[in-house]
């Protein structure tokens, strides 16, 4: 799953916060990788600190929301009006993970990425911000 390294952080969202709303916060709809498997199926966005490593924003691989951007190698990987994001290509220093997920486990949501940087790798943005 994530090679010889992972990392993995456990967010405060217990099943009690699985509802869309200002209690439980925005929900997240769930995201497939490549290959159908499940990336993204905690009911909640995770949240947003640079300093675990979940930067969230308009370009970022997480939405303002907390949730999971898909990940995109050309812009036909994203929808009608989103354009693939790739930092090296737009002259910046960060990189998705070959392999990212976030799950409920134990009643909290837990994400895990592996430790490389795999600069062919991208996510998908609003074609707006990156025109912005």
């Amino acid at each position: 799953m994530c090679g010889l390294a992972c990392n993995s952080h456990r967010q405060g969202v217990t099943d009690a916060d699985e509802t869309s709303g200002s209690e439980g916060g925005p929900s997240c709809p769930s995201l497939l990788g490549y290959y159908g498997e499940e990336l993204f199926t905690c009911a909640q966005g995770v949240t947003c600190d640079e300093s675990l490593g979940f930067e969230c924003g308009p370009l970022a691989l997480f939405t303002e929301e907390g949730c999971l951007r898909a990940a995109c190698r050309t812009d036909a990987d994203c929808g009608a009006e989103e354009r693939c994001y790739l930092p090296v290509q737009e002259g910046k220093t960060g990189c998705a993970s070959s392999h990212i997920s976030c799950h409920m486990h134990d009643a909290v949501c837990e994400c895990i990425w592996s430790n490389d940087c795999a600069n062919y790798i991208g996510w998908c943005v609003a074609a707006a911000d990156l025109e912005g």
